[in-house]
């Protein structure tokens, strides 16, 4: 016995699909389903091919990172180590700025200044250690 057509949607014409499968919902469909793209690992803003390739942590874009991050976040007390295999880093800041935020705030504030290297060439942040100037003293 064969079922009777079943409409997706409101909108949509009968077809033959069980209902339960009939229509996922939108936040569960994969980007491929719905035409979008995935952002691809390209090439700085400026033009520039990024150093050392997609994944990469070169000591340019270490000093690249750090430079930022201290301009953003008004600090001189920063570090930015890359792993052994250069595809992460390890973030250390402390700055006045993290005053009175929670943890993803203080996040948010660092991953804004680096975001060019995030979208680009870095494959991740392994680390983060962000502190205030009080919290930096209260633990040594």
């Amino acid at each position: 016995v064969m079922a009777a057509p079943v409409s997706c949607a409101p909108c949509c014409a009968p077809c033959s699909a069980p209902l339960a499968l009939a229509r996922r919902p939108r936040s569960l469909r994969s980007p491929t389903l719905t035409g979008k793209v995935r952002a691809t690992r390209g090439t700085y803003e400026s033009g520039e091919a990024p150093m050392g390739g997609p994944g990469q942590c070169t000591p340019a874009i270490v000093a690249s990172m750090t430079s930022k991050i201290k301009q953003e976040l008004e600090t001189s007390d920063v570090d930015v180590q890359p792993s052994a295999d250069a595809s992460c880093v390890a973030i250390t800041v402390v700055s006045e700025l993290f005053e009175g935020k929670d943890d993803i705030k203080r996040q948010r504030l660092v991953y804004k200044a680096i975001w060019e290297e995030m979208s680009t060439t870095l494959h991740a942040v392994d680390e983060l250690h962000l502190r205030t100037p009080t919290e930096r003293d209260s633990l040594q």
